[in-house]
């Protein structure tokens, strides 16, 4: 069993203590949050899927932030995506219980060896060496994570693949829950997956032409396509699927409900958008945990536009009191936010390496690690399962099934040439 270091003392104070710590005034316990308020005007229920009445703290840091996705004119009257579609969103950090023991600071650097004139850890300057194969040869970043698991500290990953987001519309719009089941028949069984797997069918076959699918977007003005369009673009767009004849069964039922909507000019979701703009902005990933788990506390690194952008939001509890359960604070005087920053520095060079790798790839990669690359990839899937085992929620994912299951297969490899070497 995965557990935190046990204490007596009382919680309540302890939890009092962390938010007087970053300035937070008055009771945590006065509020009781179950709405969100949106731009001070749309009121929206929170969802509760996980157990989120527990108390915890949230520390955040972000990796690849591209503000919004969206198609940028090159010159030539063309647009292209103006972020590198395989590296993707990670939101996350340290998440623990109030009173739990935090980090210290000068133990740390004595684990790490660092120099007393490093006054900051940063991903960036001592962790990352370009790519996540290099990464993981690092001693240090072994080192950290072992500490993070040692101290019984959890983390929590939000991570988001920008191009499955701007892609699965096209899915919600052409095919329903009804059309699944007609289709699979008695071969159902989890509507959800099933909907989820035509997804991620889509998304491996536009990612793999995605020059196609950014001169399509273009010349429909995605994700704001007219009415009358919709019927050509749905053509096109399954012309970039291939030969009908080589296409599986899964993908022509997807083709054939593709053509269907569009000849009906009835792309729901592709329409009313702003012209080229898939993805607004990220703040609905920012304050996903924040709504998830309001009676927890959340600490983001102090950055400008987040900070602006996050208190455009205005969060209402049942007793119509506003709730602030979320505050920013200086990463150079946080430590808990530093580790964050390792955290999601390294979680984000995994999931490029996995959105850019076959499986035979990743068996190949595997069987020519050094032992500390294996060690640190199994201690990476270690905490991450961990945490999602103490609470599902901590760990959240918008992309393909597919990737994440990647990653499983990823680790298992990797658990496998461990036990083969014994180390």
């Amino acid at each position: 069993m995965w557990k935190l270091n046990s204490y007596s003392h009382d919680k309540n104070r302890d939890y009092e203590e962390v938010l007087q710590k970053y300035g937070y005034a008055g009771s945590f316990s006065e509020y009781d949050a179950s709405k969100i308020l949106i731009d001070k005007s749309q009121e929206v229920s929170a969802l509760d899927p996980f157990d989120t009445d527990k108390k915890w703290v949230f520390y955040y840091d972000e990796s690849n932030f591209f503000g919004k996705f969206w198609l940028k004119e090159d010159g030539s009257g063309q647009h292209t995506f103006n972020t590198d579609i395989d590296k993707d969103f990670v939101l996350a950090g340290l998440v623990v219980e109030p009173g739990c023991d935090l980090v210290d600071k000068d133990d740390l650097w004595k684990k790490l060896k660092l120099s007393l004139q490093i006054t900051e850890l940063k991903f960036t300057k001592q962790f990352s060496q370009g790519d996540f194969l290099h990464t993981i040869r690092k001693t240090r970043l072994y080192q950290l994570l072992q500490y993070i698991e040692q101290k019984n500290l959890f983390i929590h990953i939000a991570h988001v693949n920008s191009f499955y987001y701007a892609v699965v519309d096209i899915v919600d719009s052409a095919v329903s829950l009804e059309d699944i089941e007609e289709y699979r028949g008695a071969e159902l069984r989890d509507i959800r997956y099933e909907l989820n797997n035509f997804k991620a069918q889509l998304y491996k076959v536009l990612h793999a032409n995605r020059e196609a699918v950014e001169k399509l977007f273009s010349d429909y003005s995605y994700p704001d396509i007219d009415e009358e369009s919709m019927e050509q673009f749905s053509k096109e767009l399954v012309g970039i699927f291939g030969s009908r004849r080589e296409l599986s069964l899964d993908m022509k039922f997807l083709a054939g409900m593709i053509l269907k909507a569009g000849a009906s000019r009835d792309l729901l979701f592709l329409r009313g958008n702003r012209k080229h703009i898939m993805i607004e902005d990220l703040m609905q990933f920012y304050y996903h945990f924040v709504l998830l788990f309001q009676n927890s506390f959340h600490i983001f690194d102090d950055q400008k536009e987040i900070r602006r952008k996050l208190e455009q939001y205005e969060f209402v509890g049942k007793n119509s009191k506003i709730l602030r359960n979320y505050t920013f604070a200086d990463s150079k005087s946080d430590i808990m936010i530093q580790i964050s920053d390792v955290i999601s520095g390294t979680y984000a060079q995994l999931y490029t390496y996995i959105n850019i790798s076959d499986d035979n790839r990743l068996r190949k990669d595997v069987t020519e690690m050094t032992d500390v690359q294996l060690n640190t990839a199994a201690l990476l899937w270690r905490l991450m399962e961990k945490s999602d085992h103490v609470n599902p929620g901590f760990i959240f994912s918008v992309s393909s099934i597919r990737i994440n299951e990647r990653v499983v297969f990823f680790s298992k490899l990797v658990a496998q040439e461990v036990e083969k070497r014994g180390t």
